[in-house]
């Protein structure tokens, strides 16, 4: 989806996902400019399964490859793709014993049931008890851990009493399931 359109995974603001959608799209024009530059036919295949079903994934490879004149074998089309591992309940299952043992390795919990993918927020705990919602790949690629540390310490360093930040309105109170979020620059 973030090929197509700014997405929230993992962002905190708007902007943020604005910001990455137009970066994915910056990748996805080199990545077109350095194929054709070496002659690479490159076959864009549209987001699995949102907007091409699993069963036509193999006759849209054959087609796009027919279109741009690469020669496709003799049997290509009793070939079937089997993308069933990536969407597994085994593949999910593996995936969420990561997220746990990475939080269990930063002194936390991941404290969510389901995994759908990299990018789809799970909730965390840190040691301190403090929970919030980020990506997995927050976690685990950009080496990102709990949001409430940070900011409380940023705020200080500002001169804000610590009583004002955790009770003034808008300042990143997590009490009672309100979860406001905080951007000090």
């Amino acid at each position: 989806m973030h090929h197509y359109e700014a997405s929230m995974y993992g962002r905190h603001t708007e902007s943020e996902a604005t910001r990455s959608h137009t970066k994915t799209l910056s990748y996805d024009r080199i990545k077109r400019e350095r194929c054709s530059e070496r002659g690479i036919t490159l076959i864009q295949i549209p987001e699995i399964p949102r907007l091409l079903k699993l069963p036509d994934v193999s006759s849209f490879i054959i087609d796009q490859c027919v279109k741009e004149s690469v020669s496709v074998p003799e049997k290509a089309h009793v070939l079937q793709v089997d993308l069933r591992e990536a969407y597994s309940a085994n593949s999910q299952q593996e995936a969420l014993a990561e997220c746990r043992a990475l939080a269990a390795k930063k002194g936390g919990k991941c404290k969510s049931e389901f995994y759908i993918n990299l990018f789809t927020n799970l909730e965390w705990e840190c040691s301190k008890g403090h929970s919030w919602f980020a990506s997995p790949r927050s976690i685990k690629h950009k080496n990102s851990w709990c949001p409430d540390e940070p900011v409380k310490q940023k705020l200080v360093a500002l001169g804000w009493p610590v009583k004002a930040i955790w009770t003034r309105e808008g300042l990143g109170e997590r009490m009672g399931g309100v979860r406001e979020k905080v951007f000090i620059d």
